[in-house]
């Protein structure tokens, strides 16, 4: 018995929901990396910020900002007002 041809519809629809389940889950890949990313920096610049001012490392806590920076970058914004907090309250 022959096999019937998918129509244009059908075929419409396999692409639609294809791209569609791809785009969500390269949104939620996204997500995960970026917070990968920004939660051990937000850890380092907690860690650092209970020190002493004289006790501080600059540069494990400029390290995190950047840490941060690129986990709000990759992670679509999430997180950029604790960032933009955090740098504003340092400096």
């Amino acid at each position: 018995m022959a096999r019937k041809a998918n129509g244009p519809i059908v075929s419409a629809f396999k692409l639609g929901f294809g791209a569609g389940l791809g785009l969500l889950l390269a949104n939620v890949l996204f997500l995960l990396v970026g917070m990968a990313l920004f939660v051990p920096g937000m850890l380092m610049y907690a860690k650092e910020k209970k020190k002493a001012q004289g006790d501080k490392d600059t540069t494990k806590v400029v390290f995190a900002f950047i840490l941060m920076g690129l986990g709000c970058v990759i992670g679509l914004g999430l997180g950029a007002g604790i960032l933009f907090d955090n740098i504003a309250s340092e400096f």
